[in-house]
């Protein structure tokens, strides 16, 4: 459950390497009354809460204060190389779905292709937080059938335990969702309600083995690392008192109506490894959420070791 921090400043760096290839292909998008909906690798969510970087060294910073109401806000600013701020207005309809996104349950049901369908999680000790995870990511056979649909793939990390809000960090490796083909990128959810992912890249293919990476400093920020070759896409977050204590390796999907839609065979999630905050590398005893049971289209989860977890479909 949500549990409500003090008053915090958040810190949001953003550095690409590069600038993304002109291969933009329509957005899914999915109407809920007149909020015009996207997918996420956090849940579907408001087109105008989400904010993809451009350019390098981009600053988000985010400051919490109590409204008259007593409800907090986060009032946030993007802040440029050049000295120009961006001011992006408190947007009620964020928050809002924010808490009503925080409030219900991800589904484990075969039937359910829209959200979390197959991951494992871990919570380490109960008296030491995550400070790094990382990982390969190597990218499984292109689905045989596109038609819109999204794919993420993700290991990530998120503080149940207490903070300013439940928020993930997560390097995606993403099929579709307005770029052709497979992208990968750094996403951060969810500051005042709104996320933001940093410039993706593409140009990779089915075989190649992707670096995902989320480090924390000893400042106290947060790095997540995105990496392949020599193209390099980074977010960071200032801790903000939040206490990182669940990790996971995830497939969300969405808009999957077949099973040629998804990806074929394999994706391995490997070479994972987990560092706690006391310095001491913990091995993740993964739980299968959907205990074995397998989702539809012979989709299976296999915890290989603790360093590699294999989820595939077809």
């Amino acid at each position: 459950k949500q549990k409500m921090g003090k008053s915090v400043v958040l810190g949001l760096t953003v550095f690409a390497a590069f600038v993304i290839a002109a291969v933009v292909a329509q957005s899914l998008e999915h109407q809920e009354g007149d909020l015009t909906l996207i997918p996420t690798p956090f849940g579907w969510r408001p087109k105008q809460c989400v904010h993809r970087s451009v350019g390098n060294d981009v600053f988000i910073r985010s400051t919490k204060t109590r409204t008259p109401a007593g409800d907090y806000e986060e009032n946030v600013e993007i802040h440029h190389p050049d000295g120009t701020i961006k001011k992006l207005p408190v947007l009620p309809e964020c928050v809002a779905w924010d808490k009503k996104m925080q409030g219900q349950k991800r589904s484990d049901k075969a039937q359910a292709y829209n959200g979390w369908l197959d991951y494992t999680g871990y919570y380490p000790p109960t008296t030491t937080l995550v400070s790094k995870f990382d990982g390969n990511y190597t990218v499984p056979i292109s689905p045989a059938q596109p038609n819109g649909q999204v794919l993420f793939y993700f290991i990530g990390t998120q503080n149940f335990k207490g903070g300013s809000g439940v928020t993930i960090l997560q390097p995606v490796l993403t099929w579709g969702n307005g770029i052709t083909g497979w992208s990968m990128a750094s996403w951060n959810c969810c500051p005042g309600g709104q996320q933001h992912e940093s410039t993706p890249f593409v140009g990779f293919k089915s075989g190649d083995i992707i670096y995902g990476g989320i480090d924390q400093s000893k400042s106290g920020n947060w790095s997540i690392i995105s990496s392949w070759r020599d193209k390099t896409t980074v977010l960071k977050v200032a801790d903000a008192d939040r206490d990182f204590d669940w990790v996971d390796a995830t497939l969300e999907v969405y808009s999957v109506d077949t099973c040629p839609q998804f990806a074929s065979g394999p994706m391995t999630f490997s070479g994972m490894k987990l560092t706690l905050a006391n310095g001491v590398v913990q091995p993740p005893v993964w739980v299968d959420a959907n205990n074995g049971k397998g989702t539809g289209c012979n989709g299976k989860t296999t915890i290989v070791s603790p360093s590699e977890v294999v989820i595939q479909h077809n």
